[in-house]
């Protein structure tokens, strides 16, 4: 009976410390992960360029025009891939109606002749001007 009672609690620390070990590597295969994340992104920082990105320091409508001449050239852009550029280059927005801002600047461009635009497939689309020859 006193047996009984001592396997039966020494089966139970044994899965309590076989339970506490996986635990343990797992935690260590994250550290690992972490120390390689780390690794990687110092390396990033060591490559990044000195000088700021590009619209950083570019208001909106004059980003969104430098890249509709950028992106516009043949297939046309949509809103949707200028907003996404212009961020990734530096741009830096603070207001939730940045999409809606995006849109009414493409077309008052557009409106006023500054960039071409066509709507195909229900989706517009703008262009770099076309010059005249």
């Amino acid at each position: 009976m006193k047996n009984d009672r001592l396997d039966t609690l020494r089966v139970k620390y044994l899965e309590g410390i076989n339970t506490r070990e996986t635990e343990i590597r797992q935690l260590r295969e994250k550290l690992k992960l972490l120390d390689e994340v780390e690794a990687d992104s110092e390396k990033l920082s060591d490559n990044a360029p000195a000088s700021p990105l590009k619209y950083s320091t570019t208001k909106l409508t004059k980003a969104i025009f430098d890249a509709v001449q950028t992106l516009g050239q043949n297939g046309g852009v949509s809103a949707t891939d200028v907003r996404k550029y212009i961020s990734a280059n530096g741009y830096k927005h603070a207001s939730k109606n940045f999409p809606v801002a995006t849109v009414i600047a493409l077309n008052r461009m557009a409106e006023r002749g500054k960039i071409d635009s066509t709507k195909t497939d229900g989706k517009r689309l703008f262009f770099k001007k076309k010059e005249m020859k």
